[in-house]
């Protein structure tokens, strides 16, 4: 992975509301709120290491889960349901 921009999912589910708010926060600055603990970014190798590093921040070992998912070209995402508008997004609605 190079600048060419990377698909990237993050998932989270964070006990203290505080860090939890401002985890959601930092998120909306990389990507878009696509559910309420789950956000799309695309991002740069360069912002994905940072947010990664941002990301250790947030959470507690031993009682919150942070997951980040670093999506590849061929992944196929369709969305069903209520459509979040996201720009550039190239997923498939049924």
């Amino acid at each position: 992975m190079d600048n060419n921009l990377c698909h990237v999912l993050v998932t989270y589910d964070i006990a203290n509301d505080r860090k939890r708010v401002k985890y959601a926060t930092l998120l909306n600055g990389y990507g878009f709120r696509v559910q309420k603990s789950c956000f799309e970014c695309k991002l740069t190798n360069k912002l994905y290491k940072k947010l990664l590093a941002e990301t250790r921040k947030y959470f507690e070992k031993d009682e919150d889960s942070i997951r980040v998912y670093l999506l590849n070209d061929r992944c196929k995402i369709t969305k069903l349901g209520i459509d979040v508008e996201i720009p550039g997004d190239d997923s498939e609605f049924l």
